[in-house]
């Protein structure tokens, strides 16, 4: 019998207890599983979004349904031939199937639909597979491929939260079917009528429970105060301990900051008077470690109006921060009114715990996000869920070319430039950003990287209309604006309408931009549905579609979408675009 090497990535949801690969394989073909030996081809801890490579060796060619691991398999899945040829590539999308008990790894899961097949005799296929049930055509296999069999013995994921709070706290609007929120739906329907794309528009969802890896919690009343969010509706703080899509970490950091705070008679913020010490306090997750970052929100103008209380709590936070799993301790101060959590000035923020004080890296989280080491400040932005967000980027990455020159708009810490930078082995990347507290992130994750990568990033600070002659020579434009879309000078640009300033005319945009593709990721599908539609009028080409479930338990979408730019002899009549 050939042998065959297998090479899995996993991607698994970690809760804190495991740490290491794996310590079992085998390959389940039929009539029977065969065991097989393996190793490690790369040790490293699986954690939240990370990846563990092993090599397994078969005794027999043919492969059935997954590889086992001391993890449950829930995303990617490759299988490479004994050639070794990149041609015998393929991936299986693998789930596990709830409640199909001693069977559960012998199913595959419709990426579409979440139908359940049963994994049967292994054969030479086509890589593609259509699903029966909502005809998505995914692969499933390599050189060896599945027999897929509808089963109607698996029961589909019941996706659901469960959590105690739901319908008391604003955080969760969906306990159900969590993976297919309306806008989902709706986000399939308008591609396909509104925008005349015609292959099927998945939906990615990750773990449904303990995704969340970023925090704000309110801290109200009086004379008692409570930390949680506001009531639906309300500014009434509803206690969550034990929250479902809580990493545990923050949980477990939430329960003893709430100790201290009424142990030391701190009091919360009031709304109305404006009066009261404590605001909000923030968690950030480094996945990693399971270790937390905590950001006081301080209601005061200077530090020394945070002295006595502020160093007293910081100080028995610091003496638990084992039990606690405490990375950093800062505070920020922001008494402006209003609603807004965080004030957008760096000299408001001190970081006043960590291991090395004198090194200011210690007081940020460093997360590996496909394979690029990045630090996050607690005041610069981060996806909360970024396992879900590392799986975009690698989906993203594959309609990036190789060697070609980018363009980030909206950068933040530049997260997503930086990743295609190391794995697209960008010519050059430009990423732009208004808020210039970002650049520490940015050149902080850099330094990480290669000195030849080094040389061929830098970072902007500027607002967009200062930026938009950077696209001149730029093969791709990234762009993960804000809700509200794009900008209007921007859309101005890209559509190629004369902006405000009638700086040049609609026919030389349209030729300086030829072969520009725009990949565009929108957290606000209001105005991804108006800025698609827009584009789509005037001949840009929407080359691929997709949504995310980054917030299960919100009616929320985030969408990926891919446009290529009209070449000057397109016909741009806007025949077969809705209006």
């Amino acid at each position: 019998m050939m042998a065959m090497e297998m090479f899995v990535s996993v991607v698994t949801h970690r809760q804190g207890q495991l740490r290491h690969a794996c310590d079992t394989a085998r390959i389940c073909s039929s009539p029977r599983p065969a065991r097989v030996d393996y190793c490690c081809n790369r040790h490293d801890d699986v954690m939240t979004g990370r990846r563990s490579h092993l090599v397994v060796r078969s005794v027999d060619a043919r492969v059935g349904a997954d590889v086992k691991t001391r993890n449950t398999i829930r995303e990617v899945v490759e299988w490479k031939g004994e050639n070794g040829g990149d041609g015998a590539r393929a991936v299986l999308r693998l789930k596990a199937v709830e409640n199909a008990g001693e069977d559960s790894d012998k199913y595959v899961v419709c990426p579409g639909c979440a139908v359940a097949y049963f994994v049967g005799r292994a054969q030479v296929l086509s890589s593609q597979v259509q699903c029966a049930n909502c005809a998505v055509s995914f692969v499933c296999g390599a050189t060896h491929l599945f027999e897929l069999a509808p089963t109607e013995t698996a029961p589909r994921q019941p996706h659901e939260i469960a959590c105690e709070h739901f319908g008391a706290c604003s955080g969760c609007t969906l306990n159900e079917r969590v993976n297919m929120p309306p806008l989902a739906e709706e986000l399939q329907s308008y591609a396909k009528d509104a925008l005349r794309y015609t292959s099927p528009v998945l939906i990615h969802c990750g773990e449904e429970r303990g995704w969340r890896t970023q925090a704000k919690l309110a801290v109200r009343g009086s004379p008692n105060p409570v930390m949680g969010l506001f009531k639906q509706g309300t500014h009434q703080v509803v206690p969550i301990p034990n929250c479902q899509v809580h990493h545990p970490s923050i949980n477990v950091a939430a329960e003893i900051v709430n100790a201290l705070v009424s142990q030391l008679g701190i009091t919360a913020y009031n709304e109305i008077s404006l009066r009261g010490q404590l605001r909000y306090v923030q968690y950030q997750v480094e996945r990693a470690s399971g270790e937390v970052v905590v950001s006081f929100v301080w209601n005061a103008d200077q530090f020394l109006d945070v002295a006595k209380f502020g160093s007293r709590l910081a100080n028995m936070l610091w003496n638990q921060r084992n039990e606690a799993k405490v990375k950093a301790i800062w505070f920020h101060l922001n008494d402006l009114p209003g609603n807004a959590i965080l004030a957008p000035n760096p000299r408001k923020w001190k970081c006043i715990k960590s291991v090395k004080l004198d090194n200011p890296l210690a007081g940020m989280t460093l997360e590996t996000i496909f394979n690029v080491p990045v630090y996050f400040t607690p005041y610069s932005f981060r996806q909360a869920n970024l396992d879900a967000f590392e799986a975009m980027l690698v989906r993203m990455a594959k309609f990036v070319p190789k060697r070609s020159k980018v363009v980030e708009f909206c950068a933040g810490v530049g997260v997503i430039g930086l990743s295609l930078l190391q794995s697209r082995d960008l010519s050059s990347l430009l990423c732009t950003e208004i808020n210039r507290m970002a650049e520490d992130g940015f050149y902080a994750s850099l330094a990480k990287l290669p000195r030849d990568l080094q040389s061929r990033a830098q970072f902007k600070a500027a607002p967009m209309n200062a930026v938009l002659h950077l696209l001149d020579g730029c093969d791709v434009l990234v762009i993960d604006p804000p809700r509200s879309g794009f900008d209007k000078t921007l859309m101005d640009h890209m559509i190629g309408i004369s902006s405000s300033n009638g700086a040049s005319n609609a026919r030389s945009r349209r030729r300086s931009d030829k072969g520009l593709r725009l990949i565009y990721i929108s957290c606000g599908f209001k105005a991804f549905q108006r800025d698609a539609l827009q584009l789509c009028r005037v001949g840009w080409k929407l080359r691929h579609v997709d949504g995310s479930v980054f917030f299960p338990g919100s009616n929320h979408i985030e969408t990926l979408a891919v446009f290529d730019a009209p070449s000057p002899d397109d016909n741009l009549s806007r025949a077969g675009v809705a209006r």
